[in-house]
């Protein structure tokens, strides 16, 4: 296991050119915090931005996640076996071109996750089902203090879940 802690300033900007996602975390703890992440995309696969698997712990404070793109779940963030603290974050502008889940997605079935978003900003994402988020039947997810809004599907509203246990405490929007 490793641990990573990666600080921006407010003023750094990690691009990928809508040509590769940004970070892969696999078996690890990471801290990303004052960082904007955009453009990021897999064209074969899951999260565009950040892709959290592997009983990695990720926790992005102060973020932007913003227009990245993946051809199957999570357009900017996709969580499989692992878990994601967001905190006074922006996830905004991302697409899941097939599956759903624009903004956060975990596995639809058999993926084991938690997804933690407080004081945070979920707006402007597209997907399938569930235009801001889409969770499996395993995952469980809080969101607090956060805005949910102007998110895009054709299947489903703003957040769709297969099932798992979905906690919402003071958010604004449609959730």
């Amino acid at each position: 296991s490793s641990n990573a802690i990666v600080q921006g300033t407010g003023l750094i900007t990690l691009n990928g050119n809508a040509a590769s996602r940004i970070f892969h975390i696999s078996g690890a703890t990471a801290i990303l915090s004052d960082l904007t992440l955009t453009n990021g995309s897999h064209a074969t696969s899951w999260g565009g931005a950040l892709d959290v698997v592997n009983a990695s712990v990720v926790t992005l404070e102060r973020c932007t996640v913003s227009n990245s793109t993946s051809a199957l779940q999570g357009g900017g963030i996709y969580v499989n076996n692992g878990t994601l603290n967001v905190v006074s974050s922006t996830i905004s502008g991302n697409t899941a071109t097939t599956v759903g889940g624009g903004a956060i997605a975990t596995g639809t079935s058999v993926a084991n996750a938690t997804v933690n978003v407080t004081n945070s900003t979920i707006s402007g994402n597209t997907g399938t089902n569930g235009g801001a988020m889409l969770f499996g039947s395993n995952a469980v997810v809080s969101l607090l203090h956060t805005t949910v809004t102007n998110n895009t599907s054709s299947q489903g509203p703003n957040v769709w879940s297969g099932g798992g246990a979905v906690t919402v405490a003071n958010k604004i929007g449609r959730a």
